[in-house]
């Protein structure tokens, strides 16, 4: 702090500084701002007079410049904490004026709101106006034709009557197309009920159907680990009745056919099966060959014995 004119001159544009931001932000809304920063000059003019004694004395008062110093200071950050306090200030007016002129904006929202209601309710009683008088003219002609004559007057109450009775009669058929309408209605949810119920009884016999033919594949695999083969191969069929696509059950059968029953030509048939249903199979070559073997040696012993 060697050049304290250099540091006031500082403090001093600081707070002419703010005190012009504030002032540019609030003018015209908020007069203590100015009487603050009158204050503020006020108390910069001191401080300016002040260092001009300092100077005056500098001499003589260089055993106190550290107190002076201090003292500055203190201005200073005495200064920078109303600055602080004014700017606060400045920001509450600032969100008054916002949330003021949002105020201002819904109720001039509301207002419009309100005056385009009353211009409907104003359009809606024109209309009625107009209408009420066309029925108050309807009614005058109605009653100069009914005066003209009694006989076309008993005549439009006979229609009248007719029409009433139609009404009535219409009203009546009415009420018995809703009536069937409802009994439709109800009728289609007990179908569609009934319906749901045989889907869901079709998907329990569709499963009990599969279980039940893989208890008869377990029984024939059962069967044959004992060496009933007849017995097994009864059971394969069984579970190939109720699920003729099993692979499994068609490649057993065919086994037993082939290896335990001496009839290679039911084997073939289940062998194709096999491959035709699980075609993927690891061993689907190996039968393949098989189905070859035995339709080559039914060729054969198909062929006459040549004549020597």
């Amino acid at each position: 702090m060697k050049n304290p004119r250099a540091l006031l001159s500082v403090i001093g544009v600081l707070v002419l500084a703010a005190a012009a931001g504030l002032l540019w932000h609030t003018a015209g809304q908020n007069r203590e701002l100015r009487r603050e920063l009158g204050d503020l000059k006020t108390q910069f003019s001191g401080a300016q007079r002040e260092l001009e004694r300092v100077e005056s004395s500098e001499k003589s008062a260089r055993r106190v410049t550290g107190r002076n110093l201090s003292h500055l200071r203190g201005n200073f950050l005495k200064l920078l904490e109303e600055k602080r306090e004014a700017e606060e200030r400045a920001r509450l007016l600032r969100e008054e004026t916002e949330n003021t002129r949002r105020a201002k904006e819904i109720a001039e929202r509301d207002a419009a709101a309100v005056r385009q209601e009353a211009a409907k309710q104003e359009s809606r009683a024109e209309r009625l106006a107009t209408a009420v008088d066309r029925l108050a003219e309807d009614k005058h002609q109605a009653e100069k034709r009914a005066s003209e004559t009694s006989e076309v007057a008993g005549e439009a109450r006979d229609r009248l009557r007719s029409l009433v009775d139609k009404l009535h009669r219409y009203e009546a058929k009415e009420a018995e197309y809703e009536k069937a309408v409802s009994e439709y209605d109800d009728a289609v949810k007990r179908a569609e009920t009934a319906l749901t119920g045989l889907k869901t009884a079709n998907s329990r016999i569709e499963t009990l159907r599969r279980e039940t033919a893989v208890a008869h594949y377990n029984l024939g695999v059962l069967y044959a680990r004992q060496a009933q083969y007849a017995e097994a191969a009864r059971e394969f069929q069984f579970s190939l009745s109720l699920d003729p696509s099993d692979p499994l059950t068609h490649y057993n059968l065919g086994l037993l056919y082939d290896a335990y029953l001496a009839d290679p030509k039911a084997a073939v048939l289940h062998y194709e099966a096999y491959v035709r249903l699980l075609p993927s199979a690891t061993d689907a070559q190996k039968v393949q060959q098989r189905i070859f073997q035995v339709r080559t040696e039914e060729k054969a012993s198909l062929q006459p014995d040549l004549v020597k």
